[in-house]
């Protein structure tokens, strides 16, 4: 079963990767649904950023490192799976470790640091002055908007603190932050939900740089279709992220 899981998985991730690179505007995953997630074991999960971050791995990279660091399969176990040697199960795994690493955002489960980061982010909001959550983003920040053709939102990642408070500042004028918002634990991270009138209309995820005192990346779902939709398998979506 895990091999068919795996193979599968892997197939996927590869004929997904034109359907993104035709998506409109920035992709990035879809949030797991707060049902699903109570239904899967912690120590199987990781966070959004995680996510994120995967879509920077080839197929086999992403296998590879989730069957070793999350689910704790032997090299010998993967070449088996894999078809692969076992010396070549851990080329491809320091190759998927070194793209993790460059990244430079925390991959493991740190609500206290994101409790608090995403607290200054509300407070930001409702005191109608952002330049205290903008002094918290690295010079490198970056801010990912995924509408696809449903929801207005730039066509193009936005990088450091300039741009990024530039933007905030110019649609807090038009209900960006919605009427209320709500604090959840998804995907093994602290996000902040966006209502309207009660209806959900994006969902904020902040990444924070390997030392936890920064921010490192602003990643907001807006796409209704992402939002509503419940996904039907985690090792599929895992490894091959099948929402767009």
């Amino acid at each position: 079963m895990t091999r068919i899981a795996v193979n599968k998985s892997i197939n996927l991730a590869k004929s997904a990767r034109k359907t993104r690179e035709e998506y409109y505007g920035p992709w990035i995953p879809e949030p797991l649904s707060e049902e699903l997630e109570a239904q899967l074991e912690r120590k199987e999960q990781v966070n959004y950023a995680m996510m994120v971050v995967f879509e920077r791995l080839e197929p086999k990279e992403r296998a590879v490192f989730l069957l070793k660091d999350v689910f704790g399969y032997s090299h010998q176990e993967i070449s088996d799976l894999l078809d692969i040697s076992v010396l070549n199960s851990r080329q491809v795994l320091t190759r998927a470790k070194r793209i993790i690493a460059k990244s430079d955002v925390q991959t493991v489960r740190e609500v206290g640091a994101d409790r608090s980061m995403i607290a200054l982010f509300v407070k930001s909001i409702e005191d109608g002055n952002i330049a205290p959550f903008i002094e918290k983003l690295t010079s490198e920040a970056t801010m990912q908007i995924d509408g696809g053709k449903r929801r207005q939102a730039p066509l193009r990642v936005l990088h450091t603190p300039l741009r990024i408070g530039a933007f905030l500042r110019g649609v807090a004028e038009h209900d960006f932050f919605g009427d209320s918002r709500e604090l959840r634990l998804i995907d093994e991270q602290i996000c902040i939900l966006i209502k309207e009138n009660g209806i959900l209309v994006r969902i904020i995820f902040l990444s924070l740089n390997v030392e936890g005192d920064k921010v490192q990346s602003v990643f907001v779902v807006t796409n209704p279709d992402k939002l509503k939709k419940n996904l039907r398998n985690c090792v599929t979506f895992l490894m091959a992220d099948l929402s767009y």
